[in-house]
């Protein structure tokens, strides 16, 4: 068969369009499907203008209040707050991870916390160490982790549904690290697990959303509460954000 010079660059064409194809496929399902987002082990890191620096990724600080300065000690994440000052409404020393949680797919953060000294919850003091809040939204973030008082942990979801719902409540004991993981999915289809050293211990499907926001949140940890007369510390090491528990896992 002859081919001539109008088929040649006829074929061309369309192999570099199903070429195009394809490596665009790849692109977006290489990208749902990544691992490992980010890992932040706090060895390399380093603090300046801000922002936590680690490996070429920049992570926002972010502070209020009587939240103080975050600081790095021995290849862990301290972030702290003195009492709250005169006519703060909240305190806030946060590492925002990413603000581009989106929502009807399953991410999962795994991180070591630790709360170092006994520094007391008072009651119905709102206080909380992960949070997701929604894009567009004025209320209090779907999906949290909350300190309780008497030394203990919750898994907290809200939504239009129900607006307050405590799905897990265990310890935290002073001055010793905990391993988390928690997986999660956002949306009217919502689906949150948590794991605390190693063990399952909360696995709900409850819807995680308000329905006046937009389907994204901004994930962050650290120290965000109501207004206290006391200081309140804790330390984050080995935070990892992916696509499954493996990824993440300590």
């Amino acid at each position: 068969m002859r081919i001539t010079g109008h088929g040649v660059l006829h074929f061309l064409l369309r192999y570099l369009q199903n070429f195009c194809v394809f490596a665009l496929m790849f692109t977006l399902t290489g990208f749902a499907q990544a691992g490992t987002y980010y890992t932040l082990d706090m060895e390399g890191a380093s603090i300046s203008g801000g922002r936590l620096n680690e490996d070429g990724h920049r992570f926002r600080l972010r502070t209020e209040g009587g939240g103080t300065t975050p600081k790095l000690t021995t290849g862990l994440l301290v972030l702290h707050t003195d009492a709250s000052p005169p006519g703060a409404t909240r305190d806030r020393a946060e590492l925002q991870i990413t603000s581009a949680i989106e929502f009807d797919r399953m991410w999962f953060l795994g991180m070591r916390v630790m709360q170092p000294f006994e520094d007391p919850i008072a009651p119905g003091q709102w206080h909380l160490f992960m949070q997701c809040p929604q894009w567009g939204a004025t209320t209090p973030p779907p999906l949290s982790l909350n300190m309780e008082p008497g030394g203990l942990f919750s898994l907290v979801a809200r939504s239009d549904v129900d607006r307050y719902e405590r799905l897990w409540v265990g310890p935290m004991p002073v001055g010793r690290w905990l391993d988390l993981v928690i997986g999660f999915r956002m949306g009217e289809r919502g689906h949150v697990r948590l794991w605390v050293n190693g063990t399952k211990v909360a696995d709900v499907r409850t819807v995680l959303r308000w329905k006046a926001g937009q389907d994204r949140c901004t994930l962050k940890t650290g120290v965000y509460r109501a207004p206290g007369n006391a200081p309140f510390e804790m330390w984050f090491d080995d935070i990892r954000l992916g696509d499954t528990y493996n990824d993440v896992a300590p």
